[in-house]
């Protein structure tokens, strides 16, 4: 009998040994459906239409990693693996003819989306201004585009638009609108497409004081070399985001820490390690209003540390030790796991103090 319940004990170990086992994290999201965009869309023979599809569990929280497929079903066209649809030559509509399969694992989930397809464009119904409301500060400049399309939607070539602005500021020929007055105006944008005077889109305009700008984030950590994204948004005097902005970016001379891109706000991090108060600024153009931000360097934990010298040791050569590297025995000696992120006056950055696996600081 025990030898008997030996033996089927080492067939269960070896089954449970050759069988895939799937390792899913207690806080890993589900797949439940996916959402395609758009979900319908008018096409002439010929044109294209870029589907995307996003899987979501059962909160509508976006899924990384997972694998699409495309397909048409219905007919009306033809998909590539990207979701980009070309429509072919047949004018119908085609009901649920794009689908796209989600998968995750052994799960999959399907979305569906329909397509119309035209034979040509009709006259002109309607114009589509976007954006179709805006806050500016006094200043602010924004810039509206239109578009003609038939009673099907479908866009229509060739148009010239008429721009005009009944208060709040002024619009230029290509639907450019600078502030000028406080105050709200609504439907002051409007244009017409000179085909037909009559076709108006219009817009409205809220223009605002601005009272602040908000950088973000106030404080970012970054090692030596790495970069970070700084982005800025301007507010009323209700603390809602103002549109139509530009900002200057700089970083304090005499702080320093590293430099930014003056236009987009990108900050890359010099060598040099520590804390810097409020070194990047932001400014709104035109304006004396700006916010700040600090950034902090330091050796990550898990970053080659070659050409960083550890706390005490820049003082003078050690035996073997040429400044160019590590001392003798530090890196190799210094786990990937080890948490060396600290100030480097600590003593967890320090050889041989406080921390086992660090080369011993014999003097």
């Amino acid at each position: 009998m025990k030898k008997r319940l030996t033996v089927i004990l080492c067939v269960i170990t070896l089954i449970a040994a050759v069988l895939p086992v799937t390792v899913v994290s207690a806080d890993a999201k589900t797949l439940t459906h996916v959402v395609i965009t758009p979900t319908s869309s008018n096409l002439l023979y010929g044109a294209t239409q870029q589907f995307t599809a996003r899987g979501e569990d059962v909160n509508n929280e976006a899924i990384d990693g997972l694998t699409y497929t495309w397909a048409v079903v219905n007919g009306g066209g033809t998909i590539n693996g990207s979701g980009l649809f070309t429509a072919g030559t047949t004018a119908l509509h085609f009901e649920n003819t794009i689908k796209v399969t989600a998968v995750q694992g052994q799960k999959s989930v399907t979305g569906f989306a329909s397509v119309t397809v035209f034979a040509a464009v009709g006259n002109l119904d309607h114009i589509v201004i976007s954006p179709t409301t805006v806050t500016l500060a006094v200043g602010g400049t924004q810039q509206f585009t239109a578009q003609g399309q038939d009673a099907n939607n479908l866009p229509i070539t060739g148009l010239t638009y008429v721009w005009s602005a009944n208060g709040g500021g002024s619009i230029s020929g290509s639907g450019l609108f600078a502030a000028t007055t406080l105050g709200i105006f609504n439907d002051t944008v409007q244009v017409y497409a000179t085909i037909n005077n009559t076709i108006k889109a219009k817009a409205s305009v809220k223009v605002v004081v601005l009272t602040n700008v908000v950088i973000s984030p106030t404080a970012a950590r970054i090692i030596p070399g790495g970069t970070q994204q700084f982005t800025a948004q301007g507010q009323d005097t209700n603390n809602l985001p103002i549109a139509g902005l530009t900002y200057v970016w700089s970083v304090d001379a005499v702080i320093s820490g590293g430099t930014i891109d003056t236009s987009s706000g990108l900050f890359t991090a010099g060598t040099t390690t520590g804390t810097f108060t409020d070194t990047v600024k932001v400014t709104v153009q035109g304006t004396a209003i700006f916010d700040l931000a600090t950034v902090i360097v330091k050796i990550g934990a898990n970053q080659n540390k070659s050409g960083f010298f550890p706390w005490g040791w820049e003082h003078g050569l050690k035996k073997g030790w040429n400044k160019l590297h590590f001392p003798p025995g530090w890196y190799k000696n210094c786990k990937a796991t080890q948490d060396l992120t600290g100030d480097e006056n600590t003593s967890a950055a320090r050889p041989g103090k406080g921390n086992q696996n660090n080369k011993k600081d014999k003097r």
